[in-house]
């Protein structure tokens, strides 16, 4: 993450986002602008983490955060316990099904020397 800052973004009062921006960026934020209003936000930084969407798992997911499409590659080195390789059959199995997912036990031995929740 070098240089960059972590800001978690908000959506109508709630936390839906973990960003990483520039010191740049920071500054701009935190600087009060003349008229004393808040600066509007269009887009801030790169997205490393995100909630889940709303009713998404509800009660089933051990948490309602997921790494970003975007900052995936940002993140990698650092969730690699939570990384699991699928083998071309249960890859297979996944990509077909509704939603592109799948019940554990239709994929014997995935999560095997897998640590974390599941």
């Amino acid at each position: 993450l070098g240089q960059g800052l972590l800001f978690w973004q908000a959506l109508n009062g709630e936390v839906k986002r973990l960003t990483l921006v520039s010191k740049g960026v920071a500054q701009i934020l935190g600087a009060m602008p003349a008229d004393r209003k808040p600066v509007p936000w269009v887009r801030l930084g790169v997205f490393l983490f995100e909630t889940l969407p709303r009713n998404f798992l509800m009660g089933l997911a051990a948490t309602r955060w997921q790494v970003a499409l975007e900052g995936a590659k940002i993140v990698a080195p650092l969730i690699s316990r939570r990384t699991v390789w699928l083998d071309a059959p249960s890859l297979g199995r996944i990509l077909r099904a509704e939603h592109r997912q799948a019940p554990l036990a239709e994929l014997p031995g995935v999560l095997d020397g897998a640590s974390g929740f599941y």
